[in-house]
């Protein structure tokens, strides 16, 4: 009878997560002074206001005064993968009625990142050569200095042009090398 029980209650929490994933939350723009944005997600209009309380008193003096704007527009993961904190790491913007993709902030932040990614998995692989040379693993150190020399060979122009030339930020976040951490 436990079982059935449990089972009964799993199968009601379950729909009820269901049914709110579905129902999906408002979200909150917060349009800062500093002309970014940030995202909040609330169930009710009463969480709006309790939310954008707490998210003031924490805010950076450089994102005051703040105006809280009501959207039901779904952000994809591509879109939110170019939101960030700082202006110089956030293409979300808000035009006044929608949140859009600033394409030329978003191109910049990716080659950003993926130029951060590149140069972090190089140090990190020229330490393991040289840990492997020091122990006397010569083949090993071998794999890892040709594992630096495939990401200093990256062809940088062509990486340029694909991500020029991407159109929206879908196309955009799939420009990644493939021995490339991300």
């Amino acid at each position: 009878m436990k079982r059935v029980g449990y089972l009964c209650a799993a199968v009601v929490a379950f729909t009820m997560v269901s049914a709110i994933a579905l129902a999906g939350p408002k979200r909150g723009v917060i349009v800062r002074a500093d002309g970014g944005i940030s995202l909040l997600p609330w169930k009710t209009d009463a969480d709006a206001a309790e939310t954008f309380s707490k998210w003031q008193e924490s805010a950076r003096p450089g994102w005051l005064p703040a105006q809280l704007k009501s959207t039901e527009q779904n952000i994809t993961d591509a879109e939110f993968e170019f939101h960030g904190g700082q202006p110089a790491n956030n293409a979300l913007e808000w035009d006044g009625a929608e949140i859009a993709v600033n394409m030329s902030s978003a191109r910049d932040i990716h080659a950003g990142r993926m130029a951060r990614a590149q140069a972090t998995e190089i140090a990190r692989l020229k330490v393991e050569e040289r840990v492997e040379r020091l122990k006397g693993s010569t083949a090993q150190a071998n794999v890892h200095a040709a594992m630096i020399t495939a990401l200093e060979a990256l062809n940088l122009n062509v990486l340029a042009t694909r991500i020029a030339a991407a159109s929206n930020p879908t196309a955009l976040s799939a420009i990644w090398p493939a021995n490339v951490p991300r």
